[in-house]
């Protein structure tokens, strides 16, 4: 059976990416696209009255100047929007949901934004959540996050895959997170510090930061990458110095799990995935039916 790919869209600009990176995705997985229309009862009295045009329109019109040489099936539903691609989730069973983070129009509105959220939330499907691309940003970085739970072995080698697919330098990042206030005891002192402080002493105790560099190159090497890549290593909030690595190489894409199984695993997984969707100006391609290995 060939694989499947939802992809909700509207009717502005940025729906022309979409259906191009959506394409590109159809061509590497083999799959069929279904672009999801949708409109809410407000939208469709507005159109009904004569005082919008149909949003419809735009999104065929779209569609016809976009060469895309997928297969694909455009479905059309009333309904509010992240509703309607929670129930076409359940109704295709798709491999991936791609759709874009926001649009510059308040009317385009009607399917992305916010529905983003409740989709990532609510949703069991791995996305890649588009977002338009600063003209300072290196189309061929993209910063993978990882902790060592199980989950790490999957989002590593799905990175390397796509890597290798679009000639991108990887940059694994683990962040080893610190306290808001510690006894710092143990790094020669007795007395309570500042995260901050803190981390700058870590980061000045290089055998305990070249120790964990081994250990990610380590981590990396089990499986198997053979992109290009480097690893870095940071200490802190991780969302904070995930943002900060994306932002310092000017990082195209974000790759990263949704959530981790373990509660030791939820290092750089969940609640940071949510604060990344909404700071970080890169795509995120987002793994979320992955499969567990043992650690």
């Amino acid at each position: 059976m060939k694989n499947k790919i939802l992809v909700p869209v509207d009717n502005t600009p940025v729906t022309q990416d979409v259906i191009r990176l959506a394409d590109s995705w159809g061509q590497r997985l083999d799959a069929k696209l279904f672009f999801l229309h949708a409109r809410s009862s407000e939208i469709q009295n507005l159109v009904e009255r004569g005082e919008l045009i149909d949003p419809k329109e735009g999104f065929e019109h779209y569609l016809e100047n976009t060469k895309c040489s997928s297969e694909l099936e455009t479905i059309y539903r009333f309904g509010a929007s992240y509703q309607t691609i929670l129930d076409a989730e359940q109704e295709f069973v798709p491999e991936m949901i791609i759709m874009a983070a926001h649009t510059h129009t308040m009317l385009g509105r009607v399917f992305l934004g916010s529905n983003t959220d409740h989709v990532l939330h609510e949703g069991h499907t791995t996305m890649y959540v588009y977002k338009q691309p600063q003209k300072s940003m290196n189309q061929k970085r993209a910063v993978v996050p990882i902790d060592y739970s199980p989950v790490s072995n999957e989002v590593i080698r799905k990175a390397d895959q796509w890597a290798l697919e679009n000639q991108v330098e990887l940059f694994f990042l683990y962040v080893q997170e610190t306290p808001e206030m510690m006894n710092v005891s143990a790094v020669g002192g007795g007395y309570y510090t500042t995260s901050s402080d803190y981390e700058n002493r870590i980061r000045h105790s290089s055998k305990q930061v070249e120790e964990l560099e081994e250990r990610l190159r380590q981590r990396v090497r089990e499986n198997n990458v053979t992109s290009p890549y480097q690893v870095h290593i940071d200490f802190g909030k991780p969302y904070i110095k995930i943002l900060d690595l994306c932002e310092g190489l000017m990082a195209s894409t974000l790759i990263m799990a949704s959530h981790s199984h373990t509660t030791a695993g939820r290092l750089i997984m969940g609640s940071n995935t949510d604060y990344l969707l909404h700071h970080a100006h890169c795509s995120m391609y987002i793994l979320k039916n992955y499969e567990l290995d043992e650690a």
